[in-house]
């Protein structure tokens, strides 16, 4: 806890620092937009193969702190410090409506993840970023009794008891480190991610992390770093022009894995999204651990359609 207050602390005077030196023919603009998409903004449905279908939303938005958030290349933008950090605040928050397929009609908490970092860029629109994060559900169960007593609810209203587990508490605090490195030949962009997550068994914010109870039904389950803490990401973006309402593709490929026991628990993904008439829209399927942070052990097969709502395009 000690070492996390220290990262902190020293995250932000590192931001007061970047800001007091304005580099050279690299002042800040100041009707440039300071909130950002952090990752893509999603609205679409999702089918669990252990769940009911549902409206997925993501929305995921970051905030530069000291400075304007406009990317300046290091090889073409003269630096007083050289290789400065710039400091951001980041908020990802993911949930789902069942629609017709649960009473009601729920809104159930899949994801609560605030997360402080600072940025070094690197030439061609790349970065690094250092952070520190905490993710959760929002959910509170932690005791077997609190989970009978919500499966027996769900009982008395003639609906799957499987359901309460949605309801169990999730949450870890972690250590990231995430690299971004993009480059356009024959005006298709690749661009490359490696974000690399350590979560720790006792959190400045979270406190002791949640994880698997010996108490839940289904498979039994090992910490998250069993299934997670390595992320590869791969993509292309390819914008068209003279085609009509079919402006531009994006795809991506995406694989997980634990840092403990690598490469035993993998998860892999698939996206492809059109652009028609300005509106992002993504098929993806995927395969593997993680499908929403209370299943993050369960081996689930996943599929969904949805608009992207983001400017990857141009980034």
């Amino acid at each position: 806890m000690k070492l996390s207050i220290v990262f902190i602390c020293l995250i932000f005077s590192a931001g007061v620092s970047a800001s007091n030196h304005n580099p050279v023919n690299c002042d800040q603009d100041p009707d440039a937009p300071r909130l950002q998409s952090y990752e893509p903004n999603i609205f679409g449905f999702t089918h669990d193969d252990n769940d009911v279908n549902y409206a997925d939303f993501k929305l995921s938005l970051m905030y530069p702190m000291f400075h304007d958030g406009v990317y300046r290349n290091p090889s073409e933008c003269r630096r007083p410090l050289g290789f400065l950090p710039y400091p951001y605040f980041a908020l990802t928050v993911r949930s789902a409506q069942y629609m017709k397929t649960r009473k009601s009609s729920p809104v159930v908490g899949k994801r609560f993840n605030p997360e402080l970092f600072v940025r070094f860029w690197l030439p061609h629109d790349g970065y690094i970023d250092l952070g520190y994060g905490h993710e959760s559900n929002g959910q509170s169960i932690d005791k077997e009794v609190s989970f009978e007593r919500e499966k027996q609810n769900f009982i008395k209203n003639n609906e799957n008891p499987e359901f309460a587990k949605d309801y169990i508490s999730r949450g870890w605090d972690y250590w990231a480190v995430n690299w971004k490195q993009s480059y356009e030949v024959n005006k298709i962009k690749f661009t490359g991610y490696l974000k690399l997550r350590y979560f720790l068994d006792n959190g400045f914010l979270q406190g002791k992390a949640d994880e698997y109870n010996e108490w839940e039904t289904g498979p039994v389950g090992k910490p998250r770093k069993y299934y997670d803490g390595v992320n590869v990401i791969l993509k292309f973006n390819k914008e068209w022009q003279g085609l009509g309402v079919f402006q531009g593709i994006k795809v991506a490929f995406l694989y997980t894995t634990g840092y403990r026991d690598a490469f035993n628990n993998n998860t892999t993904r698939l996206e492809t999204t059109f652009n028609i008439a300005n509106m992002p829209l993504m098929f993806w399927a995927s395969r593997g651990y993680n499908s929403d942070l209370v299943d993050y052990y369960r081996r689930v097969s996943s599929y969904g359609i949805a608009f992207e709502l983001t400017s990857f395009f141009n980034r």
